[in-house]
């Protein structure tokens, strides 16, 4: 297993990428992401939880373009937070790109203290209830940063209404069936354009929005 995510025999990338990765680390653009990533687990007793199927290869390939491209990355595997505790790292850190490409929660339970044995699931309830919006919480509280989101969903509209609900700086909408392959259809959307993509691999996709993301920094 790769640190990309992907499974295969690994080398040692080209000479000449891992020195323009040098060059952009000693000339950082003075951009700092907070970067949410992974899958959240939600706890229903001390041993099992509910969870989804986000690997985090589009996160990994968003780092390092980014970080080759002299922004300073700092990455939060949601797997270690609830969505209240992420949201009071977030707002306790210094950043300015908010780019949420975690898969999470939108239910949360009212969890079983220790561990659920046999003879209770015959008569066990679990209680689901609506899980605090993480992005919408840190946005509030971050007014003059710029924020990305991902929609994974089958309809393209929804992730322009989610642009406009959470004035967000971009969106990038993922069909559903995309999480967890190799292969993406979507599109990357701002406030003045859209690009559509097809059966695009992550790492095309993760460069593809670090060229606007640069725009950014001027």
């Amino acid at each position: 297993l790769l640190w990309e995510g992907e499974r295969g025999i690994g080398r040692m990338v080209e000479p000449e990428e891992i020195a323009e990765v040098m060059v952009n680390l000693a000339k950082p653009n003075g951009k700092k992401v907070f970067m949410p990533y992974g899958a959240s687990r939600v706890w229903i007793d001390d041993v099992r939880f509910i969870t989804n199927n986000s690997t985090g290869t589009m996160a990994r390939a968003l780092a390092k373009h980014l970080r080759i491209n002299g922004f300073e990355i700092e990455m939060v595997d949601v797997a270690n937070y609830t969505n209240k505790q992420l949201i009071e790292k977030a707002n306790s850190t210094d950043f300015d790109i908010y780019i949420s490409v975690a898969a999470l929660a939108d239910i949360d339970v009212d969890k079983i203290d220790g561990k659920i044995k046999k003879d209770q699931v015959d008569s066990l309830k679990i209680n689901f209830k609506k899980n605090v919006d993480v992005i919408s919480a840190v946005r509030e509280k971050n007014k003059d940063k710029k924020f990305v989101a991902f929609k994974y969903d089958e309809i393209k509209e929804n992730a322009h209404k989610k642009l406009q609900a959470l004035d967000l700086d971009m969106i990038v909408w993922n069909k559903i069936g995309s999480m967890g392959n190799s292969k993406v259809d979507g599109a990357i959307i701002t406030k003045t354009n859209e690009v559509a993509y097809e059966s695009k691999n992550k790492d095309e996709i993760a460069q593809e929005i670090t060229k606007e993301l640069k725009l950014w920094t001027k």
